[in-house]
This record gives structure tokens, C-alpha cells and sequence, in this order.
């Protein structure tokens, strides 16, 4: 019989939750070639100087909860300001503006930090001035450092992360930064984030011992 049918604090209409530290359990995550689109939310949309513009949405579910970006296209000094709407891996809401500030460049990404699971809205600002005109789409950050993978638990802190992997185009698994890994763990937004280019190949495969207890929101991945 299921702990429900006998002990209240299990039952629904309590709202209770059991928690990471309470499972004492060992966690294996993996990311395997994951989705490197620059139009993987939303495909290049056009704006002009100053301009508001509503994307529309191609993916509304992420491939794996992770942090997205957008991405400028101009002929002067593209900017501008994209406001991303939608929950995390938890099911919390989540509201994150991405800005590129203006420039000489013609390009460039604006990568977010926060995790997204899914997105409901995407809307972007064109910057001021005539180097607002140009394009943005709304996909995935690539950049070392930058493409950050939600875990689908809450952890208490980067110790809570034993080991990470990663594997590219050869297939050949190698330990993240030599196994010295505290760095590249956020205990905030419970992700991590590689030291790599993300390709498409790449797979990344993170052992963990989620301790989080310090609330009553959903502690366990809510998709």
C-alpha cells in the first residue's frame, strides 16, 4: 500500500513535499547531444530602430531545461533588448531580459543565465538610434561558459555535484576541468555549465546528491 493511504502527511491536500535530502540518493544526469540552434525558440525576426517586436514561438518546450539566448544580425551596430517569459524546470515562473548594448558589431548573442523549461513569450526592444535595424532570433547560447543545463533536482550547494563528464564529436569521455568542478556549478538556479564550445555531438554527464531543503516549493523536476 502506498504511504498515502495511511500516514496524512503523504496525502495530497497537505501540500507537503518530500525533498532531496530525504531521498539519500545518488543522482545520474545526462544531456546527449543537445539541440545548438540559433532559431531553436524562434526563427529571425525582423525590427527596425527603436522598435518592439513579439516573436513567434517555434519551440515552446525546451530539448533539455537550459539558459537561451538571443541572437542579433544587422548591417551597422546591431542592439537591442529580448524579454523571455516562461518556467523553469521546477514549474516556477520566470521572467529574463537579454541585452546586447550597442556598438560597432554586426553581430552578436545576448545569453541569458536563468534556466527555462519552457517558454509561454518572447518579445525583443530594437535599440535607439540607427543601429538598431537588423534581426533577432531566440535560441540556444554556444559559447564556453555560457550554455548552462538545468539539473532535475535542487541542490543545497556546488558540493552537491560529484562529478561531471563530457564527450564530444569522438565519443571519448573526459572529466570537466580535470574533475575540479565547484566553478561551474550554480547552487542558485541548480545548473552547470561546460568549459567547451556546445556542439551538437556533445553529451555531458553529471553525477549528483541533491541536499536542497530549505523550502516548500516543488523540490523535484515539475515538467
Amino acid at each position: 500500500m502506498p504511504l498515502k493511504r495511511h500516514y496524512i502527511d503523504f496525502a495530497k491536500q497537505t501540500n507537503n513535499k518530500v525533498t532531496p535530502d530525504e531521498i539519500d540518493r545518488y543522482e545520474q544526469y545526462v544531456v546527449s547531444n543537445p539541440a545548438v540552434d540559433a532559431e531553436f525558440f524562434a526563427a529571425a525576426t525582423a525590427g527596425t530602430v527603436g522598435q518592439a517586436v513579439t516573436f513567434t514561438l517555434a519551440n515552446v518546450t525546451a530539448d533539455f531545461p537550459r539558459s537561451v539566448a538571443a541572437i542579433f544580425s544587422g548591417t551597422a551596430s546591431v542592439s537591442g533588448t529580448a524579454t523571455v517569459v516562461g518556467e523553469d524546470q521546477f514549474g516556477v515562473a520566470l521572467t529574463e531580459s537579454m541585452g546586447l548594448a550597442q556598438g560597432t558589431q554586426t553581430a552578436g548573442t545576448a545569453s541569458g543565465t536563468q534556466i527555462f523549461a519552457t517558454i509561454s513569450g518572447a518579445t525583443v526592444a530594437m535599440g535607439t538610434g540607427v543601429s538598431g535595424n537588423g534581426t533577432v532570433s531566440l535560441g540556444v547560447p554556444l559559447a564556453a561558459g555560457s550554455a548552462k543545463f538545468g539539473l532535475p533536482a535542487k541542490i543545497g550547494g556546488t558540493a552537491d555535484v560529484k562529478a561531471i563528464t563530457w564527450s564530444g564529436a569522438a565519443g571519448v569521455s573526459v572529466a570537466l576541468n580535470g574533475g575540479t568542478i565547484g566553478a561551474y556549478v550554480d547552487a542558485t538556479v541548480h545548473s552547470f555549465v561546460g568549459t567547451e564550445v556546445l556542439e551538437g555531438t556533445t553529451t555531458y554527464s553529471v553525477l549528483f546528491k541533491p541536499t536542497h531543503y530549505k523550502e516548500s516549493m516543488a523540490l523535484m523536476a515539475n515538467l
